[in-house]
């Protein structure tokens, strides 16, 4: 029997037939693919928070540059955080009571911030540690697990905790901690008054100088204790000292304002006798250098990290094996 002749009309349906099933593959095969790099999906966030969160963006509170100088904020190692407002939700789909914070963030940073969620806990009167489920920017209506911030930015957020089964709680029993391992923390409480912070604190002595060391010669200008400085926060159990100094070397000798520069010139000594320990300063700036006469001066700032519970601390400088004292400091009690 012969073969049927075929015709434009039945190649053209069958080349159209063949594309549809490509199609029909590369859909599928993308779908898989999306699914397996969680592409195709959201997150998968409870119906009940997703709307609390919403209704709270919707609380009226924008944020905006003037507006920030107006709420009752802390500062954690140049990042500037305010509670904007807390709520208490008893019951969601889970059974469980959650707690939604709407915060402000300033980045006073140089750089950019990422503010991971681990930073944020909340505490409960019984020290339990309760990590946020999620995290929501205002700008967006997708949760987000961290807040980016450019410097000098703000950012405005909702964050969400999940509480562990309890008949009633209350926010009072709850604080927000902001905090990265191993660093002093900031504990805010959900609803009272933010703690006092004694900090900074001036360092008092009874004489800043001027002392002369070799051709040098260095004056303080000021000195504080304080939790932070600039990005940095002090670990737990220690504060940082920031001592700012004017020192002056003839022209000949210029190579002196060198050596000052460094750290391994200045020393703060703790304790007494036998106990005596130096701490190098963690860094050394230069603010400004300038001619004085026949002179050249630098004005420098040395960045301590000391171990809290010292009530007196002795700058020196010079050599390790030569050192002078210049002044001796006297620490108000921490905390």
């Amino acid at each position: 029997m012969a073969k049927p002749h075929s015709t434009a009309l039945d190649e053209n349906s069958r080349h159209r037939s063949g594309l549809a099933w490509i199609l029909v593959l590369f859909v599928a095969a993308a779908g898989l693919v999306g699914c397996g790099l969680g592409l195709a999906q959201g997150p998968a966030f409870s119906s009940d928070v997703d709307a609390e969160v919403a209704a709270g963006q919707a609380s009226g509170f924008v944020l905006d540059p003037e507006g920030f100088e107006q709420l009752n904020s802390v500062q954690y190692a140049g990042i500037d955080i305010a509670i904007i407002e807390a709520r208490l939700v008893p019951r969601n789909s889970s059974g469980r009571p959650i707690i939604v914070v709407e915060l402000a963030v300033r980045n006073g940073r140089t750089q950019q911030l990422r503010l991971p969620d681990e930073m944020l806990t909340l505490v409960n009167d019984a020290n339990e540690r309760i990590e946020p489920i999620e995290v929501h920017r205002f700008e967006y209506t997708r949760f987000t697990d961290r807040l980016v911030i450019e410097p000098g930015g703000m950012e405005q957020a909702a964050v969400v905790f999940r509480l562990p089964p309890m008949t009633e709680p209350n926010l009072d029993e709850f604080t927000l901690t902001i905090s990265e391992s191993g660093r002093l923390p900031v504990e805010m409480p959900l609803d009272g008054e933010l703690r006092t912070d004694t900090f900074p604190q001036d360092l008092a002595a009874d004489d800043f100088g001027p002392i002369i060391v070799g051709d040098l010669t260095a004056t303080v200008s000021s000195a504080v204790s304080d939790l932070d400085y600039a990005a940095y926060r002090a670990l737990e159990g220690h504060h940082m000292v920031v001592v700012d100094i004017m020192v002056e070397a003839p022209t000949r000798a210029r190579s002196a304002l060198d050596v000052a520069a460094q750290r391994g010139y200045w020393a703060l000594q703790t304790g007494d006798g036998s106990s005596s320990q130096e701490v190098e300063p963690a860094r050394v700036e230069v603010l400004g250098t300038r001619a004085v006469g026949l002179n050249r001066s630098s004005d420098l700032r040395l960045v301590f990290e000391v171990e809290a519970g010292y009530g007196e601390l002795d700058l020196v400088v010079g050599p390790d094996q030569n050192r002078t004292l210049l002044v001796d400091f006297i620490v108000p009690p921490f905390g």
